[in-house]
């Protein structure tokens, strides 16, 4: 951590284990070849240094203070959003777990989320896809967003949802751009 409060906080050097590594703001890849490398990273007081290990996936919503958070029921009429950080094989793995939070006993979803050969896929691990009305509920991704060193990736021309029924939902694929750093993204 850099505690220094100056305006113009030099660089400073951090040290990294073997992987790839996602600067969570900038969207900027770290891939470290070796055991254990030190990087220089920016130190100045307009950014904090959070980094994704390569192989993870990470579920997020908006807790800004402008969204208004104030329990767990508000994050659920928030838009969930993935973050998918293949390391360099092309994996990673998550979990998202899906509440209202309204009540300790209620009906929530446990996913854990894969991504493999350029497809993600969604496991129901446990809880149900009912309310508590049994009625189906639907959680809806607003967004993926696919960072990796494999250029490949981004060359998706198609994406679809597979139902319990097995029936096929084609997805739009859209390229977008990271909305701090204008880097693309799925």
């Amino acid at each position: 951590a850099n505690f220094d409060q100056h305006e113009e906080t030099p660089d400073f050097k951090s040290y990294f284990p073997k992987g790839v590594w996602l600067d969570y703001y900038t969207y900027e890849t770290i891939n470290i070849d070796e055991n254990v490398k030190q990087v220089s990273l920016y130190g100045g007081l307009n950014h904090t240094n959070l980094h994704i290990r390569g192989g993870s996936i990470v579920p997020f919503q908006d807790t800004s203070e402008a969204s208004k958070i104030t329990m767990t029921y508000d994050l659920s009429k928030r838009p969930t959003r993935l973050i998918i950080v293949p390391d360099t094989s092309g994996f990673a793995q998550g979990n998202l777990i899906i509440a209202e939070g309204k009540r300790t006993d209620e009906n929530h979803q446990y996913y854990t989320i894969t991504h493999t050969n350029n497809m993600i896929k969604f496991v129901l691990e446990d809880g149900a896809i009912t309310d508590s009305k049994s009625s189906l509920t639907n959680e809806v991704l607003h967004e993926i967003h696919i960072v990796s060193i494999n250029p490949n990736i981004y060359n998706a021309d198609f994406a679809c949802a597979i139902g319990k029924d097995q029936s096929i939902k084609q997805m739009l694929i859209e390229k977008a751009t990271h909305p701090i750093s204008g880097k693309p993204f799925l």
